[in-house]
């Protein structure tokens, strides 16, 4: 009555079915992840040094190694030449000779429990079935996303800055939604909890850190597309390393990575308002003059 009050915003049309598309990626991702934990406890129990010679567990060499001859006993029993063929041919010629010896070494040497051997395996298999399900599963959704991506406009604007795969735009347009109905992107980055609050009790005054509120979903997508920007693109990097080697008040590093994050953020809402790709030489020329401003 007395006008206090705020408007709930709803999600419609694409927006709505990425945002339960991304509770749905989310979802697998986390059951994924549960399932190749319980795969490597056994791995640590029964073949310790098994990643010593795959780094990658779910590479297509050690799948195959994993269904087929997982244990030290029955990689010894193994004929070596014919063991070299068979994961050339799931690795696609990546896996050779020299990764069957070094196996059969890891094997002959291994310190594994040598009991209870047939449970384990029944409980690897298991393992091995629910992985390849939730990453068939997560094909699935993600292809989804990609195709919903197609119908908005913006998506490929988001998805012109580095780091920004289908799947970081689809997160931040399920997340947020239309981006073009906030009035300023303080209010995006509020949403996602990246917005600075002090830690203040009394009459102690803490320091400043971020909120941490709204939608955590699209605060950890946009953190890995920041770590994605600066491993793989100059602009970023350039961006990285000025706000962690500035003379005042220089970041840490996952404090720098969070503000190349926030960044990106303000850039996706830019180029929604404008219309407009990214374009790498906007970003550099306002790093070089925050530079010389911080360094004067």
């Amino acid at each position: 009555q007395q006008g206090r009050f705020l408007r709930s915003y709803f999600a419609e049309g694409v927006y709505a079915d990425l945002r339960v598309l991304v509770g749905q990626r989310s979802h697998l991702k986390r059951q994924l992840n549960s399932a190749v934990n319980r795969l490597r406890s056994v791995l640590d129990e029964y073949f310790p040094e098994y990643d010593q010679v795959f780094k990658d567990v779910l590479g297509k060499a050690s799948m195959w190694v994993l269904r087929y001859c997982p244990f030290p006993q029955d990689v010894l029993q193994c004929d070596p030449e014919g063991l070299a063929a068979c994961l050339k041919l799931a690795a696609g010629n990546r896996v050779g000779m020299k990764r069957v010896k070094r196996l059969m070494e890891a094997a002959s040497a291994s310190v594994g429990v040598k009991v209870g051997i047939e449970g384990a395996r029944r409980k690897l298999s298991s393992c091995l079935d629910e992985v390849e399900f939730y990453r068939r599963q997560l094909e699935v959704v993600e292809a989804r996303m990609a195709e919903l991506l197609d119908k908005l406009p913006e998506a490929k604007l988001l998805m012109s800055i580095p780091g920004v795969g289908p799947v970081v735009a689809a997160t931040v347009l399920g997340e947020a939604g239309d981006l073009r109905r906030f009035k300023n992107w303080k209010q995006l980055r509020k949403l996602c909890g990246y917005n600075l609050v002090e830690q203040s009790s009394g009459q102690k005054k803490g320091q400043s850190v971020i909120s941490k509120r709204g939608r955590p979903g699209l605060r950890h997508i946009l953190y890995l597309a920041a770590l994605a920007a600066v491993a793989k693109n100059r602009e970023f990097q350039e961006l990285y390393a000025s706000l962690t080697m500035r003379p005042r008040n220089p970041l840490k590093g996952k404090q720098a990575l969070v503000a190349v994050a926030t960044k990106i953020l303000r850039i996706m809402f830019a180029l929604v308002k404008s219309g407009q790709r990214y374009c790498p030489g906007k970003l550099m020329d306002r790093c070089r003059q925050e530079a010389a401003k911080a360094a004067a």
